[in-house]
């Protein structure tokens, strides 16, 4: 036999009847064995030019092989696993999409690994695909017309399992907290997601009803959802209204778009590991006020900083905002107290709000370098150490157009405190370098 040309034909066969063949005599199993055919047959049916698969003994992660028919054989057991052989999408989308999701799901493990180890402890192993054929028959659609994304992303975590001793706000998805407002998202197994998704609110509701509710907080009945249309689509429903994230999607996997995003922002520091409830160590999460980017602005004023940034809260009929105050280097006094604030709030339709009054929410900070006194108004409070942190909320803003609003103003301080004004001093202003209010495109 001429073993170039054997080979040359064996490179046109499919990967199974490859298989098959090398079973048929020594000779035969050598050249179905070649690194080369195998070589072609990935780089042709896979789209793969580099030996990565999914490898089971790493929870399914993508890494290096040792030979191409290892990679053909890894990814052909794995769509077989999963239920994927009837798909109609060809081998090089769904290779392309599982990447993606295992890309995205290592950066989110390693992320809380090195931040949050209680929360990368709640999450649970991957789901039993056969749970799939329940999702389908309740979204009234086909097994192999789910989102490919959901599926994948499911494949490494079925949600998060809270046992007793798992705390509240160890949500996957983050939170905040202003007053006694503190929404904390969840990641739903599919179990729980079947369950919710069943609630009259949903299924009599056209849209929501062809929705699986991956994602959910409550608050005293007017909590905010995250959904999966079966389109692939991301929605996000909250206070009776539904949007879009983003609201024009570029593609079909709009869960894996919303969760890449999410990690990319706490990969980048734009969230971070602190108390969700100002002065509250027990609380400490994820916190979705932003703490970097273009969300987040910071003026400093006669050595005061003053960071503040916003959340958009449906439920709260508009934006939960905290503003974080701490003495830097450069402040010159041995303290100051808060003794007012002024608003200007813009929703960019012309009404606009100025806001005045005593304090922020009760609360009258005596500010010094490396931390502050957390005075009530008539009550001297305990000395604490960092940032005077302040959140509350926007107030009703219906309509506001993307973009368009802002939330700035100035802080009056004392030089000393309230009852013991340093001699020789006057009252001054401490800038609050207005930061947006704005719907975003992705909402968490």
């Amino acid at each position: 036999f001429d073993l170039v040309l054997l080979t040359e034909i064996f490179s046109f066969l499919s990967p199974l009847n490859i298989s098959c063949l090398r079973r048929t005599n020594t000779l035969w199993n050598k050249i179905a064995s070649n690194e080369v055919i195998w070589k072609t047959v990935c780089e042709q049916t896979l789209q793969l030019n580099s030996k990565i698969a999914p490898d089971p003994s790493k929870r399914n992660h993508c890494y290096p092989c040792e030979s191409y028919k290892e990679v053909w054989r890894k990814w052909f057991n794995l769509r077989k696993q999963l239920g994927l052989l009837s798909r109609k999408e060809s081998e090089k989308e769904i290779i392309k999409v599982y990447v993606s999701v295992s890309d995205m799901w290592q950066r989110f493990e390693g992320w809380l690994e090195e931040n949050a180890k209680e929360i990368l402890a709640t999450l649970a192993p991957g789901v039993d695909p056969t749970k799939w054929d329940a999702v389908a028959s309740s979204l009234n659609t086909e097994r192999d017309t789910l989102p490919l994304d959901l599926i994948f992303i499911y494949s490494f975590h079925n949600g998060q399992s809270l046992g007793n001793n798992a705390e509240i706000t160890h949500a996957l998805f983050g939170g905040y907290s202003a007053y006694d407002h503190a929404p904390l998202n969840m990641f739903h197994s599919v179990e729980t997601a079947l369950r919710i998704s069943k609630a009259p609110i949903y299924q009599q509701t056209p849209l929501l009803s062809e929705c699986v509710v991956i994602a959910s907080t409550q608050y005293r009945l007017r909590g905010k959802q995250v959904l999966v249309h079966t389109s692939g689509k991301l929605l996000f429903f909250a206070a009776g209204e539904v949007r879009c994230c983003p609201p024009v999607p570029t593609n079909n996997l709009g869960l894996l778009t919303w969760m890449t995003e999410y990690v990319n922002r706490l990969t980048s520091g734009t969230y971070i590991m602190s108390p969700i409830v100002p002065g509250a160590p027990e609380t400490k999460g994820i916190c979705l006020f932003p703490q970097k980017g273009n969300m987040l602005t910071e003026a400093v004023t006669d050595g005061i900083r003053v960071r503040a940034s916003a959340v958009y809260s449906p439920s709260m009929g508009g934006f939960a905002y905290s503003i974080r105050l701490q003495a830097t280097d450069d402040f010159k006094l041995p303290s100051c107290q808060l003794l007012s604030r002024t608003w200007d709030i813009k929703d960019g339709t012309g009404h606009n709000r100025h806001v005045e009054g005593r304090g922020v929410i009760g609360k009258f900070p005596v500010i010094r370098k490396g931390g502050f006194r957390d005075d009530m108004e008539d009550t001297v409070g305990e000395e604490c150490e960092g940032e005077f942190v302040y959140q509350s909320c926007s107030g009703p803003l219906d309509g506001i157009p993307p973009g368009a609003g802002s939330f700035g103003g100035e802080l009056t301080m004392i030089p000393g405190t309230l009852n013991e004004q340093l001699p020789n001093t006057q009252p001054f202003n401490v800038a609050v370098k207005p930061f947006p209010l704005r719907v975003p495109d992705f909402i968490y």
